[in-house]
């Protein structure tokens, strides 16, 4: 038995109170607000649990040398299945996720070059204005292309985060 297994209670509560003092830094005015957070507390904890324990660096297990009479064979797949896994939501927190944030703010800057905005006075009065717009068919393009690739990063997000959960299970082993 581990000495970290015998010190968990005393580190729940730990846990449990970083977790609320995470939240007791910003105001939150409405649930919209929760919206990055739920994403990015699961994954910094897991992304720090990553780097302490030099996950990356852990050596899988050899499939051709285990017998399966217990059941090893299949734990070893498992097993190194799990560290696959951990491995891909690292590289995509880390890497991916940024990279693809970029070519999306890329494509939302290139697509508001493509407006054109313009106030017009309403009636004969100069005080009142109507805000007026129109967009050339490259901007539509752009409209649409921008809203695939969001579209996609949310369906992206949402696999991942899934992905972590159930990751946490195995954890155990």
């Amino acid at each position: 038995m581990r000495l970290s297994s015998l010190t968990y209670p005393i580190r729940k509560i730990y846990y449990r109170l970083r977790l609320f003092n995470r939240f007791l830094k910003y105001p939150y005015y409405g649930a919209w607000e929760m919206v990055e957070p739920m994403m990015e507390i699961p994954f910094e904890m897991f992304c720090e649990f990553y780097e302490e324990e030099d996950i990356k660096n852990v050596p899988r297990i050899n499939i051709e040398n285990e017998s399966n009479e217990h059941g090893q064979k299949d734990f070893a797949i498992y097993q190194n299945d799990c560290y696959d896994k951990m491995d891909g939501l690292y590289k995509w927190w880390t890497v991916i996720k940024k990279q693809r944030e970029e070519e999306i703010d890329t494509l939302l800057n290139e697509w508001a070059l493509h407006q054109i905005h313009w106030l017009k006075p309403c009636d004969d009065n100069d005080e009142m204005y109507q805000y007026m717009h129109t967009n050339t068919r490259y901007g539509n393009y752009l409209f649409k292309m921008l809203a695939d690739e969001e579209d996609k990063f949310e369906v992206e997000k949402e696999e991942n985060l899934f992905t972590l959960i159930k990751l946490r299970n195995r954890l155990w082993q």
